[in-house]
């Protein structure tokens, strides 16, 4: 286990570049994003990011490109080459706390996840290229958001607590499914998995086979509210973290619980997995990113 020192507040979200499992990127409360040596655990660069906090990080499929949101209603993105600014669009909506770069790596999908009582929630396709975004209003408030694997469809839930799968130009819903909980964040599995949706849910995380519409399993032994998931490159676990304090990872098949660890990060915000899947990574409440050695 090495523990990555720099944030000097919560840390909210964490993310590997695609096949590149040495380096790491965290951002949260203080607003820098922060770039990691994995092997060393020193930092060799920060990103001004979001000056009232960055909430959530997503790579394009090169890893060329990062894109941060933030409480500020912005969206920033990152050259990663020459650790600069590209572009930047401000929404002025609220917090951005979802954020997903679709698979073709064109557009960037994020949401307004906090409203006003009675205000409806806002979904976004931005397409930094074009210099053109995308809004849709959501009656029921966005709660997550995901691409699938291939591009073609989008999962969103809402604060009813109901998880639909779209095509990728949302006039049509393709499945739905409604949770007992409220939805905190969704995940696709690798295609080679399947068309399978790991949903947040409450203190479990429900792996849903979206093609076949049916529950797979449930991942159960949280005693906290789980607040992020991430699959493993191959798609036969996932890890979770939870306010219980503790990451766990789960065998996708039986949803069975195969390790779980407290590294003293108070609730955990984040978790992300290596893109060889030898190391994981999370952030939580209390300053610093834990890395550790997931066999």
């Amino acid at each position: 286990m090495r523990l990555l020192r720099g944030h000097r507040w919560a840390v909210r979200a964490v993310a590997y570049p695609p096949g590149d499992p040495a380096t790491l990127t965290s951002a949260g409360d203080d607003g820098p994003v922060r770039l990691w040596n994995v092997t060393s655990g020193e930092q060799w660069g920060s990103l001004p990011g979001h000056r009232s906090g960055t909430l959530a990080l997503a790579f394009s499929p090169s890893g060329a490109q990062l894109v941060s949101a933030g409480r500020d209603g912005h969206l920033r993105l990152w050259d990663m080459a020459a650790q600069r600014q590209a572009e930047v669009l401000g929404l002025a909506c609220g917090p951005l706390s979802v954020v997903a770069f679709a698979p073709d790596g064109r557009v960037v999908l994020t949401a307004q996840t906090v409203q006003r009582l009675g205000e409806p929630g806002r979904l976004y396709f931005w397409q930094p290229a074009r210099h053109d975004n995308e809004g849709h209003t959501w009656a029921a408030g966005v709660r997550a958001v995901a691409f699938t694997p291939e591009g073609d469809a989008v999962a969103v839930a809402d604060a009813g607590h109901v998880v639909q799968v779209w095509d990728r130009g949302l006039t049509a819903a393709q499945a739905h499914r409604r949770c007992v909980h409220a939805v905190t964040h969704l995940a696709f599995a690798p295609p080679e998995a399947g068309r399978l949706l790991a949903v947040a849910t409450g203190t479990a995380v429900e792996l849903w086979d979206v093609a076949a519409d049916a529950l797979r399993a449930v991942c159960r032994g949280h005693r906290g509210e789980v607040r992020s998931v991430a699959f493993g490159p191959d798609g036969q676990t996932v890890l979770s973290g939870a306010a219980d304090h503790t990451a766990r990872l789960w065998e996708t098949a039986t949803g069975q619980e195969l390790a779980v660890w407290d590294w003293k990060l108070g609730r955990v915000f984040t978790v992300a997995v290596s893109p060889d899947g030898t190391t994981a990574a999370a952030g939580g409440e209390k300053p610093g990113v834990v890395v550790w050695d997931l066999d």
